[in-house]
């Protein structure tokens, strides 16, 4: 019955249908893969039809295997331009990183997340390039490290930089002798390369927050000279000397008693995201903000790196944690002034939605299947996850458009075409992409009631996933029809 309902629904797509045959042009299922990897930078332009249509078929097929997914033709297309020795990640996301920045030059602020996800192939031992990815010795895969932008509100914008890469096995154990090499030689320089890819990627006058886990307090890259209008932001981790400048106390003293010790400027609530055995919950946090001088350890410092660093110190501790859960206690190093509490508020938000590039290893991980990529050689897997990467920041970006500006038309993210199948299907209205979202996830199986909560990210996919199918079969009939037509004329 919804195959007759669909075939009736729209004449006007029908006419749409024979004039594009007439024209003997393909319709383009997703616009968007094109629009983001046009640019891409290869050795072979046929090799950009290959990584789009292989970005078409991951998000058509996300939960299935990379061969099921992209089928045999795909496939070896897709194995011709990734193989090749002339393709590299940068490469392949030449285009997507244009389009990121223009994307960005359309807000004032942007922030940009830096983290590291581990891809685990422990269990694909004849995949050869791979290196140890923790303290096991049987352990293979490789390291990803990504910069996401996004604004304020959370919306992700785009991928400005990726690098990824296999630790040497023989090097595995010889942390310590790792200490004293110069930053270059350590794994610890991707967040330099990070913010210089960053910084060589934003339009010039672009503002925008650098964002990192504790894992980035590293002298070096505090010091690493920046652009104009660059920010830092990073949680501490290490017990640094700190000379206080709001004091009359000229000595040297600990990072975190310092920010233990610092002024209250302001109490906020901020939102937890969820974590496995952790509910989403709301949290009480007092804010405390000042001045300090941070003094690079001695055997660190090099002719390059200034004596001391100012910086601003803000720490933000939970009241009245929940019982079972550990209190929030973030202890935030910024380059951004902070000159009263509504700032330091401020910056506790955008630490905040560090979050958001943890979200696309999630998307990467369980939607798009990342870690089970069968591929026999590590440069070909490489650029295999840069496509993937594409594909996990457009699931996201659609999850949060709909949240962040939920009145941008429908038409920005579907077709025409998808716009009727998806009003058919679920027989409601589809202007926008608030509207579209919730068509979606109820096509995905979600259950619709007033007060459900916005679908994820799992469930929007497997609502695209319906949706392409349905109108590749709604397309194919529109074709049978026409070709009856022609047939009988």
């Amino acid at each position: 019955m919804i195959y007759t309902y669909l075939i009736h629904y729209s004449n006007e797509y029908r006419r749409q249908i024979v004039n594009r045959h007439a024209q003997e042009e393909p319709i383009a299922m997703d616009p968007w893969a094109h629009h983001e990897l046009a640019g891409a930078s290869v050795v072979d332009q046929r090799h950009i039809s290959a990584l789009v249509r292989l970005a078409e078929c991951r998000t058509r097929e996300a939960e299935a295997s990379y061969s099921e997914a992209c089928g045999s033709a795909v496939r070896q297309a897709a194995r011709r331009a990734c193989r090749n020795q002339g393709t590299s990640v940068d490469g392949i996301l030449q285009g997507h990183y244009q389009q990121t920045a223009a994307r960005c030059a359309q807000y004032p602020l942007v922030l940009i997340a830096q983290d590291t996800m581990v891809a685990d192939y422990s269990t694909h031992r004849a995949t050869r390039g791979l290196g140890p990815v923790n303290t096991r010795p049987d352990s293979l895969g490789l390291l990803v490290h990504s910069a996401m932008a996004m604004t304020p509100q959370r919306l992700p914008l785009g991928l400005l930089h990726l690098d990824i890469w296999a630790r040497d096995p023989d090097t595995f154990g010889t942390s310590a002798e790792r200490a004293d090499r110069p930053i270059e030689e350590k794994e610890s320089h991707k967040w330099i390369r990070g913010l210089r890819a960053v910084a060589d990627r934003l339009p010039a006058q672009q503002e925008a927050v650098l964002i990192q886990d504790r894992e980035a307090d590293v002298a070096e890259f505090l010091a690493t000279p920046r652009r104009a209008r660059l920010h830092l932001l990073v949680r501490a981790s290490q017990p640094r000397n700190v000379t206080l400048l709001d004091t009359d106390y000229g000595g040297p003293c600990n990072l975190m008693e310092a920010a233990a010790s610092a002024p209250v400027v302001a109490e906020m609530r901020v939102e937890i995201p969820r974590k496995p055995g952790h509910p989403k919950r709301q949290a009480t946090l007092i804010v405390r903000a000042r001045r300090v001088n941070i003094h690079p350890p001695m055997r660190r410092r090099t002719s390059k790196m200034p004596r001391t660093l100012t910086l601003w110190l803000v720490d933000a501790c939970e009241l009245n944690a929940p019982k079972g859960e550990d209190p929030i206690r973030w202890v935030l190093l910024t380059s951004m002034p902070i000159n009263n509490g509504d700032d330091a508020c401020r910056t506790v938000e955008f630490y905040a939605c560090r979050w958001g590039i943890e979200q696309l290893h999630k998307v990467l991980k369980s939607g798009c299947r990342a870690e089970r990529l069968q591929i026999d050689d590590a440069h070909p897997l490489k650029n295999v996850l840069a496509v993937y990467y594409i594909v996990a920041w457009r699931l996201l970006w659609l999850t949060h458009l709909a949240r962040t500006d939920p009145l941008t038309p429908a038409s920005v993210v579907l077709t025409d075409g998808e716009i009727q199948v998806l009003e058919a299907a679920t027989r409601r209205n589809v202007t926008t992409v608030s509207e579209a979202v919730t068509a979606l996830a109820i096509l995905g199986g979600q259950e619709y009631y007033k007060k459900a909560p916005p679908p994820g990210p799992k469930r929007l996919w497997q609502g695209i996933r319906r949706l392409q199918a349905m109108t590749e079969g709604w397309q194919l009939a529109m074709q049978r029809l026409l070709y009856q037509d022609v047939n009988q004329d």
